[in-house]
Protein backbone atom coordinates (compact mmCIF):
# COMPACT_ATOMS: atom_id res chain seq x y z
CA UNK A 1 0.00 0.00 0.00
CA UNK A 2 1.04 3.76 -0.37
CA UNK A 3 1.83 5.55 2.49
CA UNK A 4 0.01 8.47 1.32
CA UNK A 5 -2.56 9.32 -0.66
CA UNK A 6 -3.92 12.49 -2.48
CA UNK A 7 -7.87 13.06 -2.41
CA UNK A 8 -9.74 15.62 -3.40
CA UNK A 9 -13.21 16.53 -1.80
CA UNK A 10 -16.63 15.86 -3.37
CA UNK A 11 -14.55 13.00 -5.59
CA UNK A 12 -15.25 9.29 -4.80
CA UNK A 13 -12.56 7.56 -2.52
CA UNK A 14 -11.89 4.50 -4.74
CA UNK A 15 -8.69 2.35 -3.26
CA UNK A 16 -8.19 -1.04 -5.58
CA UNK A 17 -5.20 -3.25 -4.50
CA UNK A 18 -3.77 -6.83 -3.95
CA UNK A 19 -3.25 -7.41 -0.62
CA UNK A 20 -0.24 -9.54 0.60
CA UNK A 21 1.48 -11.81 2.99
CA UNK A 22 3.79 -9.90 5.41
CA UNK A 23 6.18 -11.05 3.03
CA UNK A 24 4.91 -9.09 -0.43
CA UNK A 25 4.14 -12.51 -1.61
CA UNK A 26 0.62 -12.89 -3.09
CA UNK A 27 -1.99 -14.66 -0.52
CA UNK A 28 -5.42 -16.55 -1.09
CA UNK A 29 -7.78 -14.57 1.69
CA UNK A 30 -10.40 -17.36 0.66
CA UNK A 31 -13.16 -16.76 4.20
CA UNK A 32 -11.47 -13.89 5.33
CA UNK A 33 -13.49 -10.45 5.88
CA UNK A 34 -12.26 -6.49 5.64
CA UNK A 35 -13.41 -3.71 7.01
CA UNK A 36 -12.00 -0.16 6.36
CA UNK A 37 -12.25 3.50 7.99
CA UNK A 38 -11.22 6.55 6.90
CA UNK A 39 -10.25 9.20 10.14
CA UNK A 40 -9.03 12.14 11.13
CA UNK A 41 -5.78 12.89 12.86
CA UNK A 42 -7.93 12.97 16.53
CA UNK A 43 -9.52 9.92 16.14
CA UNK A 44 -12.85 11.01 14.68
CA UNK A 45 -14.52 8.90 12.24
CA UNK A 46 -15.11 10.48 8.78
CA UNK A 47 -16.25 7.71 6.61
CA UNK A 48 -17.02 3.75 7.51
CA UNK A 49 -15.98 2.98 3.92
CA UNK A 50 -16.62 -0.72 1.82
CA UNK A 51 -14.70 -3.35 1.57
CA UNK A 52 -15.05 -5.80 -1.40
CA UNK A 53 -12.90 -8.69 -2.62
CA UNK A 54 -12.80 -8.14 -6.05
CA UNK A 55 -10.74 -11.73 -5.88
CA UNK A 56 -10.17 -12.95 -2.34
CA UNK A 57 -7.90 -16.23 -4.11
CA UNK A 58 -5.40 -13.66 -5.69
CA UNK A 59 -6.27 -11.08 -2.94
CA UNK A 60 -7.48 -8.14 -5.07
CA UNK A 61 -9.71 -5.69 -2.60
CA UNK A 62 -11.25 -2.44 -3.31
CA UNK A 63 -12.46 -0.12 -0.36
CA UNK A 64 -14.89 2.68 -1.83
CA UNK A 65 -16.12 5.74 -0.16
CA UNK A 66 -21.04 5.16 0.11
CA UNK A 67 -21.28 8.69 1.11
CA UNK A 68 -20.33 11.55 -1.16
CA UNK A 69 -17.23 13.24 0.08
CA UNK A 70 -18.15 17.02 -0.27
CA UNK A 71 -18.06 17.10 3.29
CA UNK A 72 -14.54 15.30 4.22
CA UNK A 73 -12.25 17.95 6.18
CA UNK A 74 -9.61 19.44 4.32
CA UNK A 75 -6.07 18.41 5.66
CA UNK A 76 -4.77 14.97 7.08
CA UNK A 77 -6.86 12.01 8.07
CA UNK A 78 -5.71 8.36 7.77
CA UNK A 79 -7.32 5.08 6.62
CA UNK A 80 -6.17 1.39 6.76
CA UNK A 81 -7.61 -1.95 6.52
CA UNK A 82 -8.67 -4.84 9.19
CA UNK A 83 -8.66 -8.25 8.00
CA UNK A 84 -10.42 -10.80 10.10
CA UNK A 85 -8.80 -14.11 9.04
CA UNK A 86 -11.25 -17.46 8.67
CA UNK A 87 -9.98 -18.47 12.21
CA UNK A 88 -11.01 -15.12 13.64
CA UNK A 89 -7.53 -13.55 14.30
CA UNK A 90 -7.26 -9.80 13.61
CA UNK A 91 -4.94 -8.25 11.54
CA UNK A 92 -4.22 -4.63 10.09
CA UNK A 93 -2.55 -3.18 7.00
CA UNK A 94 -0.15 -0.01 7.58
CA UNK A 95 -1.74 3.10 8.05
CA UNK A 96 -1.74 4.92 4.96
CA UNK A 97 -2.08 8.92 5.05
CA UNK A 98 -5.09 10.80 3.02
CA UNK A 99 -4.53 14.43 2.29
CA UNK A 100 -7.66 15.60 1.58
CA UNK A 101 -7.74 18.67 -0.59
CA UNK A 102 -10.26 21.26 -1.75
CA UNK A 103 -11.28 20.36 -5.39
CA UNK A 104 -11.30 23.68 -7.80
CA UNK A 105 -13.85 22.31 -10.10
CA UNK A 106 -17.36 21.87 -8.59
Amino acid sequence: MPDIIRHKQGDTFDFSGVATDGDGDAFDFTGWAGLSQVRKTDGTLIEQLTFTWLDASTGLLQVKSVDDTQAWPVGKSFFDIQFTTAAGEVISTPTVTVEIIKDVSQ
